[in-house]
């Protein structure tokens, strides 16, 4: 099965801070970068990430388990500061908040799930788990940042959704923010045994 996915967001003429998108399609376990315009690459080494990176982050959202082995959790990436910008704004404004979710992070990956299916959460969720724990194998920080539903059931979050091909059958699962902090982890909470 041939997998299509949009990095970043853009337009048919590269503006400062809006540049062209880049599309990566997966066949067979093999990843190809197409048409990798100057602002993909210049977003992934402003932010110390690279094709390698991301490409092994999706490889293993797109290999999360799925209900029936479907297989069909559909993925978003955005590295467009404006879009980013605009989407958090979305989400803020879900919660009643003008505080930034996304935390000001370089990078968002949306998660979505087929609505049709009586797994949609758990695919979706699984998806997002495996999304974080490659981004963590790799030094890349990330979080799960809720609200992904609302957004794209509003009118502007499905005209989004809609621009990239997502069909109106798939809700937003949630958003994967990927970074890199500005502290030392935290020591974990020890766990007592039940």
């Amino acid at each position: 099965m041939l997998d299509v996915c949009l990095l970043g967001c853009g337009g048919m003429m590269p503006l400062p801070y809006r540049w062209l998108t880049a599309l990566m399609t997966r066949f067979n376990g093999s990843s190809l970068l197409i048409d990798c315009g100057e602002g993909t690459q210049i977003a992934m080494r402003k932010y110390g990430t690279g094709f390698k990176d991301l490409d092994l982050i999706l490889k293993a959202g797109v290999y999360a388990p799925t209900g029936r082995n479907t297989r069909d959790t559909l993925f978003l990436v955005v590295t467009q500061k404006e879009l980013i910008d605009r989407m958090s704004k979305m989400n803020a404004a879900v919660m009643g908040s003008e505080n930034d979710p996304f935390y000001g992070a370089p990078a968002v990956i949306v998660v979505f799930a087929d609505r049709t299916r009586t797994t949609t959460v758990e695919d979706g969720s699984c998806a997002m788990a495996n999304l974080m724990n490659a981004a963590f194998s790799l030094g890349i920080d990330s979080c799960w940042i809720h609200r992904a539903r609302e957004v794209f059931e509003s009118a502007e979050g499905r005209a989004i959704a809609r621009s990239f091909g997502i069909p109106d059958e798939y809700i937003g699962i949630g958003n994967c923010i990927l970074g890199y902090r500005d502290c030392e982890l935290p020591t974990p909470v020890e766990r007592t045994q039940p």
